[in-house]
């Protein structure tokens, strides 16, 4: 269950525990949502909004947001009213396609629990591109990358759909 949830306790001591409460020097001066999680939006990190209740269904300058309202061009491999899957612009693989949610989330923290059935829809959408990319036999890895450590640089949430080779576990 993710920090915030329903229950209103983080993963790491609860709601008023001595280890809930306390911040890092890192995090001093950060604006933060009443659960703790820094806000971020968009292609802004830090930029303050809400992530949860009245989520945008798609942010003006996500680069994202406009390939999904057909600003900018794609190549679209899959799409339905709530995905959409495109190949990557600077593939690592054969095969590297993009598989985003329609409606914009920054990131799989920003996930609440009524997204679960997004998420269903999104590993659906996953396994039509590997049949359609042809390597649901072979094997592929999905990626998704979270917050500065994790190289995050597009703040909509997407998933990598990589494989047409053997892959290594160094990238």
């Amino acid at each position: 269950m993710p920090p915030g949830s329903a229950s209103g306790r983080s993963a790491i001591g609860g709601r008023g525990s001595a280890e809930g409460s306390r911040r890092s020097s890192a995090g001093a001066g950060r604006r933060r949502v009443p659960n703790g999680r820094r806000r971020v939006c968009g292609t802004h990190p830090g930029r303050t909004k809400n992530q949860t209740e009245g989520r945008p269904v798609h942010e003006e300058n996500c680069v994202f947001c406009k390939i999904i309202r057909g600003e900018l061009p794609s190549k679209k491999v899959y799409e339905d009213d709530e995905t959409l899957a495109f190949h990557d612009i600077n593939p690592i693989a054969p095969v590297h396609v993009l598989v985003v949610p329609k409606r914009h989330i920054s990131s799989v923290m920003a996930l609440t629990d009524d997204d679960a059935a997004l998420i269903g829809r999104i590993h659906r959408t996953i396994r039509e591109v590997a049949k359609v990319t042809g390597v649901a036999e072979t094997g592929f890895r999905v990626i998704t990358n979270t917050g500065p450590h994790g190289q995050q640089t597009v703040f909509h949430l997407h998933y990598h759909v990589i494989g047409g080779r053997q892959l290594s576990w160094t990238m």
